[in-house]
């Protein structure tokens, strides 16, 4: 329960100054202040044909796929992003009948031969896959690339970030062998299962190792991601679509990819949902995203405020379909988007899109925290995914609070590893201190030296004794 004295705190802090946009990363010369908030509307239905002019006027941008030359995008002068420039199916996996099947077969047979990834990431013929792809969409168009080419779409180790211990394959095993050799560390590391029995004797001498392959598996993508972006010519923006909240499996943190990735001119398209959305001090365009189906047009154009009252710099719209087939959610969410458009002008920005109230979220901390609770779920923890824990977590329950409380409060509400927190920030909030790092617990002492600093400790500290932690 939050003391009075710390409500006080929070209502007296004023919203800081409103986010002063910077140009885009390639900024069309004839842009004019009303169109500098883009909305690109995502061709389902049209993939490969040009939009209509109803679907495309009010918005002004859509985006083209990989080495599509889409004249028609260049001739009327739209903004248009490229997705999946390196290819789709091997940073992205599909949550289909083949990945449930595979689930399930694991589940009752535990066998090892099932963990390995299909495209696995650290093979040579799939990493020269990836380059010789983006070096083709980066010359097509003439070598137009517009607002920039995102690098892939929903990137991760498994479908929808799914608990899974992948990859186990021949290359990953060789691969994190070298790996750990540099970090002196066992050669072997513990399987899911393995802590999981572990902890129900109380042992909890294996989460750290099993914490080590977390990490191991996040600089395998990460570094992959950093070297397809090193493989585009200077100038060339370049981002990525689909990110989620970081959770146990999940190899690309939100909150990390300020520190890794989007340096320079770059985007980001973050779903919404809280925690995925960019850590502020990120050079990025962050783009939100707006789902119409399931939605009543209200909501639609709600959604394009909630971005733009975090910090987002545009809009991604899914999708052509939902948008041609309902003409009232068109009409509602254009009508948002001029609003917004106009405010951008008049104000220079959203009024929540920094904050001096931070969450520090460690990955290891997510990660102990989710197995913590998935002690309850036995051998069926695959079936723990993220859409369950969004709802059911403890960590994720407090995430949820925090965030309701800034909203209802008038703040912005910003989240960031322990080693990149905002020296403005006022107050931290630690949800769920059931392991702390070392180097949250270096960020909380270089924090609590500052005059005028609250921090607020959400929960028992103290349950994990392993090495990592504090």
């Amino acid at each position: 329960m939050l003391t009075p004295l710390l409500l006080a705190t929070l209502s007296s802090i004023a919203p800081a100054e409103p986010r002063r946009p910077g140009p885009a990363p390639q900024e069309r010369l004839d842009r004019t202040e009303e169109e500098r908030f883009p909305v690109f509307v995502w061709r389902q239905r049209y993939r490969g044909r040009a939009l209509p002019e109803e679907l495309v006027a009010p918005f002004g941008g859509t985006n083209v796929v990989r080495d599509e030359e889409a004249d028609w995008v260049l001739e009327r002068g739209l903004d248009f992003y490229v997705t999946s420039g390196a290819g789709r199916n091997e940073l992205h996996l599909d949550a289909d009948d083949a990945w449930e099947q595979r689930v399930e077969a694991f589940i009752a047979t535990r066998d090892a031969e099932l963990l390995a990834r299909t495209p696995c990431l650290t093979d040579p013929a799939t990493r020269g896959k990836l380059f010789t792809t983006l070096a083709k969409t980066v010359e097509a168009r003439g070598g137009e690339h517009g607002f920039g080419v995102s690098l892939g779409d929903e990137v991760g180790l498994t479908p929808g970030d799914h608990p899974f211990d992948f990859c186990r394959s021949a290359t990953c095993e060789l691969a994190w062998r070298t790996w750990a050799r540099a970090r002196e560390l066992p050669a072997s590391a513990p399987t899911t299962d393995e802590v999981r029995r572990a902890l129900s004797d109380d042992d909890l001498s294996l989460v750290d190792p099993w914490l080590a392959r977390r990490r191991f598996h996040r600089d395998v993508l990460t570094e992959l991601l950093l070297e397809l972006r090193a493989s585009l010519p200077e100038g060339v923006s370049y981002g990525l679509l689909g990110v989620r909240p970081a959770n146990a499996f999940g190899a690309v943190a939100p909150e990390r990819l300020s520190e890794h990735l989007l340096l320079g001119p770059s985007f980001f398209e973050a779903y919404p949902l809280f925690g995925a959305r960019l850590a502020h001090g990120s050079a990025a365009t962050d783009l939100g995203t707006v789902f119409v189906k399931n939605e009543t047009p209200d909501q639609t154009a709600w959604q394009a405020w909630d971005h733009w009252l975090h910090g987002a710099g545009g809009l991604v719209v899914w999708s052509d379909a939902y948008l041609e087939d309902r003409p009232d959610h068109r009409e509602r969410l254009a009508e948002a988007v001029a609003r917004i458009r106009a405010l951008e002008t008049e104000r220079g920005g959203s009024p929540l899109s920094r904050s001096p109230v931070t969450v520090v979220l460690d990955p290891d901390a997510i990660a102990v925290q989710w197995l913590r609770d998935a002690r309850l779920d036995g051998a069926t923890w695959p079936h723990r995914r993220p859409s369950f824990q969004r709802l059911h977590g403890t960590l994720e329950r407090k995430l949820d609070g925090w965030s309701r409380l800034a909203a209802a409060l008038g703040l912005g509400l910003s989240l960031s590893p322990p080693e990149a927190l905002d020296p403005a920030a006022k107050v931290l909030v630690l949800p769920c201190p059931t392991f702390v790092s070392s180097a949250t617990v270096h960020a909380l002492e270089r924090f609590l030296t500052q005059p005028d600093r609250v921090l607020v400790v959400d929960g028992e500290p103290g349950w994990s004794d392993a090495p990592g932690g504090a």
